[in-house]
């Protein structure tokens, strides 16, 4: 394996053991993200994914990153190359896609300094990004519960 690949495998495994569990949120209002995430924090859960479905969700991460110490503040729900770099942009160390690894996706996580992974659904099978050189997370594969800000 690449240094580089061992590098972002090492920041995967280190977020992952960060709490039992990463929280997947839905930011709606931009003032709920840093309360929100600090009182995750101070439950244990340290590894926040802020989803890409809301109008405020770059600038919540960029809040949370820069605001609540402790967070490791990752970005969900990324679509595009270009969801990818705005999130690094905005201070997110995780990226995750919902969609299955195409080629563009592959090829502009391989050159992010940003570890990426292909979602999760219940009853998940390794994708083929393990024949990039990733490995596997063996408690990525399950089901998700949102937390959602109140509108």
């Amino acid at each position: 394996m690449s240094s580089a690949i061992e590098n972002k495998q090492q920041q995967v495994e280190t977020t992952m053991r960060l709490a039992p569990v990463i929280a997947v949120v839905v930011i709606e209002r931009l003032a709920d993200a840093v309360p929100l995430a600090q009182a995750l924090v101070a439950g244990g859960i340290r590894a926040i994914e802020i989803t890409l479905r809301s109008k405020v969700a770059l600038d919540a991460i960029r809040a949370v990153a820069a605001n609540v110490e402790g967070a490791v503040v990752g970005a969900g729900t990324i679509l595009s190359p270009q969801d990818l770099q705005a999130a690094e942009n905005a201070g997110a160390r995780f990226a995750v896609s919902p969609e299955p690894w195409g080629r563009r996706w592959t090829s502009a996580c391989a050159t992010s300094p940003t570890w990426c992974s292909p979602g999760a659904r219940p009853g998940c099978r390794p994708s083929r990004s393990t024949s990039r050189g990733q490995r596997a997370q063996g408690g990525w594969c399950c089901s998700t519960t949102t937390i959602r800000s109140a509108p």
